[in-house]
């Protein structure tokens, strides 16, 4: 009886067993070769792809660095790319990972005007007299007599007559063209 030859054989030890050849760790042999013990891989169904590589679930592709199946990152809104271990995802600034939700959510922690919780997986609760916008939460103008539009998320654009008032957050009338007035309004 013959041994084989397995020195040639890739993820062999070189050593033979019979017909066989000894496998490094974490490989098998499957009677002509040494593939990867998918058994071992998380989030997949635990199926070979190749003699490499392991099937994953769906979300999870093969890394053949730490051979295992780890989220898909790129397919992640808002995410860099980037995998932070298997499950996880890098988020671009302004968002945070939520395992719960698969998901890089709003980070509305410190936001502006704010309670600093989520209204829903991109959006934050505002603070009374406000309302969500894209970039934070916007000064809700048509609450306040004399504006027109909002002019930034804390300011408003005030009619013709009156000007914005920063520490009150009013239109004020302006008295800068009133004949014999010192420009000041008072109330």
């Amino acid at each position: 009886l013959c041994d084989r030859s397995c020195a040639n054989v890739q993820f062999s030890t070189g050593v033979a067993n019979g017909a066989a050849c000894v496998c490094i760790g974490g490989y098998y042999w499957t009677g002509s070769a040494c593939w990867y013990n998918c058994s071992l891989a998380s989030n997949s169904p635990r199926t070979n792809f190749d003699a490499t590589a392991c099937n994953c679930n769906g979300g999870f592709i093969w890394n053949s660095v730490v051979l295992n199946c780890q989220r898909n990152c790129s397919a992640i809104l808002f995410s860099t790319g980037g995998s932070n271990g298997l499950n996880d995802c890098f988020c671009l600034s302004g968002y945070v990972w939520s395992s719960s939700s698969v998901a890089c959510i709003r980070n509305c922690t410190g936001l502006a005007n704010s309670p600093g919780t989520n209204a829903g997986l991109y959006t934050c609760n505002c603070n009374n007299g406000y309302y969500w916008v894209s970039t934070g939460c916007q000064l809700n103008c048509s609450n306040i007599a004399n504006t027109g539009a909002a002019d930034t998320l804390i300011s408003c654009t005030c009619v013709s007559g009156y000007v914005w008032n920063s520490g009150t957050r009013l239109c004020d009338r302006s008295c800068a063209n009133v004949q014999f007035s010192t420009g000041v309004a008072n109330g």
